[in-house]
């Protein structure tokens, strides 16, 4: 990241041109993922403009335990077209509702993948799963590996920087809606502060 924020040191002198209006998701949603990933002082603070309006449920956290009531809900309202992002830290935590989706959904367009493998993908909703504190965490455990320390970039000092770029990246997916999906009994360090940037908790879809 130090290629962009430190431009000036790396390649000498040149202008900054926000790209500050987005076309993909609601006010909502940019407002939320924007405070979230500007709470780190090294983030370039920009602006974000949306063309349409959000209302708080836009972003919301559930329960994992939620995710078969979340689509059912959603086949009761989604339209054929539109898609339905689901996104977790690591290609494994892939939710095994997904054996049974073409037979217990057959009208939801569903994709999993990895949120690596999303950046540049769009949906009409998404949710995020493996919201969860631990090895397969997300965040993501610190680097232990002299093998990881020797080929990516130096460690920033804000706590899970990095991570949180790629929470940035799920939450931006969404044209409607995004839900977290959570660990009740070990949830992720970024549930707590999604809460305090006042994303509601539902009890149910």
């Amino acid at each position: 990241m130090s290629l962009t924020t430190a431009f000036h040191e790396n390649f000498g002198e040149g202008e900054r041109c926000d790209l500050d209006t987005t076309y993909r998701f609601n006010s909502r949603i940019g407002e939320v993922a924007n405070r979230f990933i500007q709470q780190n002082p090294g983030q370039l603070k920009k602006p974000l403009n949306s063309l349409t309006n959000g209302d708080k449920k836009a972003v919301t956290l559930l329960d994992e335990s939620q995710l078969d009531a979340l689509l059912d809900k959603l086949s009761g309202y989604a339209k054929p077209e539109e898609r339905i992002l689901i996104l977790a830290r690591y290609h494994h935590m892939r939710p095994a509702s997904l054996e049974k989706a073409a037979t217990r959904w057959p009208k939801l367009q569903i994709d999993f993948m990895t949120i690596h493998a999303s950046k540049g993908q769009q949906a009409d909703y998404v949710i995020i799963v493996g919201l969860q504190e631990g090895s397969d965490g997300f965040p993501a455990a610190a680097r232990e590996s002299i093998m990881e320390e020797a080929l990516l970039p130096p460690v920033e000092d804000f706590p899970d920087a990095e991570e949180r770029r790629l929470m940035y990246v799920a939450l931006t997916r969404a044209r409607h809606r995004v839900w977290a999906l959570f660990n009740k009994e070990n949830p992720s360090p970024f549930v707590e502060i999604l809460k305090n940037l006042d994303v509601p908790v539902a009890r149910k879809p």
